[in-house]
């Protein structure tokens, strides 16, 4: 699905997200080996977006998952193309608001993209760091969704002001609104790929054995990273 704001054309960039901590799994499901050669599932997504001309990826975690993450991303990715952390963090707030006392949880995946806006100056993808092939939130926007990002989320805190422990901040959200006031466009591109995530501990068998096939058929090469 892609979403047009503006008319822009250059190399774009995959973002993902990738800050979760994974409660539903009960671990750090971002760096599970899937692949034969403990690859990670969310290697197969940076390989595919490399292969379809994507240049450059920017990874929005958080700090208590860094040290782990970056040490089996840099092993990686590291070698095969140009990539950058951002992270996402309560204290990323417009002036004048301020992070509820028992507040834990992200704000949202359209937060963590907006936390990218410093790195981001062209046409991205966003996907999970935890899906495969093709993501259940797979988005494709021009630079200009971030401003609006930036504004709408000081409307959703504001509207949102009594209450802020458990509302999360999502890019569909954002986009029904942008359609609605007649400021963007939506495509959707359909595709005949399977979707392959991993939410509780449990589906890793299942996305090994569909990896696996991928390998078999072609689709992925036996050592990923070579």
């Amino acid at each position: 699905m892609t979403v047009s704001t503006m008319g822009q054309k250059s190399n774009p960039v995959l973002v993902v997200m990738a800050a979760g901590i994974g409660s539903r799994y009960s671990g750090l499901k971002q760096v599970e080996p899937i692949g034969p050669h403990d690859e990670l599932l969310l290697g197969y997504s940076i390989y595919d977006a490399l292969r379809a001309g994507f240049n450059k990826v920017i990874f929005i975690i958080s700090r208590e998952i860094e040290k782990a993450f970056r040490s089996r991303i840099d092993q990686t990715v590291d070698r095969h193309c140009q990539h950058v952390y951002v992270y996402q963090e309560l204290d990323n707030l417009p002036a004048g608001f301020e992070i509820p006392p028992s507040r834990q949880k992200p704000w949202g995946t359209a937060h963590a993209v907006m936390c990218s806006n410093d790195v981001l100056a062209a046409p991205f993808g966003v996907i999970n760091a935890d899906d495969c092939a093709v993501s259940m939130n797979m988005w494709g926007f021009t630079p200009r969704l971030i401003l609006e990002l930036q504004k709408r989320f000081s409307s959703f805190l504001t509207d949102n002001s009594t209450n802020l422990l458990q509302p999360e901040f999502y890019p569909p959200e954002v986009v029904n609104q942008l359609l609605d006031e007649k400021r963007a466009t939506v495509k959707v591109l359909p595709t005949q790929e399977r979707w392959f995530g991993v939410t509780y501990r449990q589906d890793r068998s299942e996305v090994q054995k569909a990896v696996l096939n991928l390998i078999h058929e072609g689709v992925y090469p036996r050592f990923l990273w070579r």
